[in-house]
């Protein structure tokens, strides 16, 4: 029994989070739901090692087998437990593009609303598309001649992903803000939504709306990502947008998808994702969505007020990761091969955007929509841990300087919403991550958004 108990006390040891991210992680970055699931396990093996020692004479094999197998039984009891205790939901959202050239479309006539649970606070949330599969209130073809029309587009932050309702998103607040005489708001935000999507979507679907003006909200953390994969990168076959990995496989090289054990997910947008091989598994698991919740109490201030979460990251030890599918990947001075073809593929993209606006006399403007460590990291620039120099600015410094050269105006949300959260003491997110997190903002986020997107297209108006 000392051998089992020396061997597990090693293993508490030596399985410890740095030396796992060293072999597993190409990066050295792991999730906080990772890191706290490893140190309870290292506090487990190393308990269980120093009783095996302590009480070696006392302790006989049956009773060793009896101990984990009793582990294992109920490790599947708790999660079954959790599981049946999941809400059920057919929630189907997607379908193929109707027209047949590709991407896919929200599904008219929706009308969902579901109730939540965050620990203590309860809500619901609301979403209905109208019969032209928009998340928003029903509107005819044609409009009304004295109001010029603003077509909103954009990915899961335009379509209101993490707003209760449509209209406390930031285009319902925009809505608000504007004046109804003057200006009809029409919301054509779809998730995981690249530009590609959105020059398929404006010859389709916006157009015959006959638009005076489109703004078009893009997401610094995957728009790029997303452009690069194509109009093909999801199955939406079940209603639901999973990635097709095929496409992720023949366009990612290895090297950018992550470790087999502790890699990265594609992911991001409010899609389900897929995980293959082990980590895939454990990560569908009830327990470990537990403990992923349980880590943003573990590693954040849960007080309302106080939650703004600077404490839920390391904001001040900024890492570039190495993924192709995360956000910071993006951050990185020195673009590698594949970044500067999918940022060369983005630009083309909305260059023909803008090609398409102009021919047919419609104004765009363009809204550059940051990720959480961008809006809280103190230094702007630096160099990680790794040696990675990184500009946080990126990427929307390509998008201002493309925007620049081609006079289309641009906002940048990332100064307005570092101040806000330098000054206000409200949370822009979520108070904790909902199954599989959350990179959207709460119904108080969208409203700073919705609020500066207004104040940024009177003056252009000016």
């Amino acid at each position: 029994m000392r051998a089992v108990g020396l061997l597990l006390i090693s293993i508490g040891i030596f399985a410890n989070q740095w030396i796992l991210a060293f072999l597993f992680s190409h990066d050295g970055v792991i999730d906080a739901w990772k890191r706290l699931t490893i140190a309870l396990f290292d506090v487990t093996c190393i308990t269980l090692g120093c009783l095996f020692i302590l009480f070696r004479n006392k302790i006989k094999w049956p009773e060793v087998a009896l101990l984990f197998g009793t582990s294992f039984v109920c490790l599947m009891v708790l999660e079954i437990g959790l599981h049946l205790s999941q809400p059920k939901m057919d929630f189907k959202v997607f379908r193929h593009n109707p027209n047949g050239t590709g991407s896919y479309r929200l599904i008219p006539h929706l009308d969902y609303r579901f109730e939540y649970k965050i620990w203590d606070k309860k809500g619901h949330f609301i979403i209905n598309t109208n019969s032209h599969g928009m998340r928003w209130r029903p509107v005819a073809l044609e409009g009304l001649p004295n109001r010029k029309r603003i077509a909103c587009v954009g990915d899961s932050f335009t379509f209101g992903e993490s707003a209760d309702k449509v209209e406390n998103s930031f285009v319902g607040v925009f809505d608000r803000l504007i004046d109804n005489r003057a200006y009809e708001v029409l919301n054509f935000g779809v998730d995981g939504y690249g530009f590609d999507d959105i020059e398929l979507q404006i010859r389709e679907d916006i157009l015959p709306f006959r638009p005076n003006y489109i703004i078009l909200a893009s997401f610094n953390g995957n728009d790029f990502r997303d452009t690069y994969l194509g109009l093909n990168k999801f199955d939406v076959s079940t209603g639901v947008a999973v990635w097709n990995m095929d496409v992720v496989n023949s366009k990612i090289p290895e090297e950018y998808r992550g470790g087999r054990f502790f890699g990265g997910r594609v992911g991001g947008s409010g899609q389900r994702r897929e995980s293959p091989g082990v980590m895939g598994f454990i990560e569908e698991r009830q327990i470990t969505k537990y403990l992923k919740r349980l880590s943003k109490v573990f590693y954040s201030d849960m007080n309302e007020k106080d939650n703004v979460h600077k404490a839920a990251h390391n904001f001040e030890d900024f890492q570039v990761s190495n993924f192709f599918t995360s956000f910071t990947f993006w951050c990185q001075k020195a673009y590698n091969p594949l970044m500067s073809e999918a940022r060369e593929k983005s630009l083309r993209v909305l260059e023909r955007i803008r090609l398409l606006c102009q021919k047919n006399k419609v104004a765009l403007l363009l809204v550059s929509v940051p990720f959480e460590e961008q809006i809280y990291c103190r230094q702007l620039t630096g160099t990680d841990r790794n040696g990675v120099e990184y500009d946080l600015r990126l990427p929307q410094k390509i998008l201002e300087e493309f925007c620049l050269r081609q006079e289309v105006p641009y906002l940048d949300l990332m100064p307005i919403l570092r101040s806000y959260v330098s000054e206000a003491d409200k949370a822009i997110y979520p108070d904790t991550f909902r199954e599989g997190g959350d990179i959207h903002f709460n119904n108080h986020g969208h409203y700073i958004v919705g609020k500066a997107i207004h104040n940024f297209f009177e003056e252009h108006l000016n």
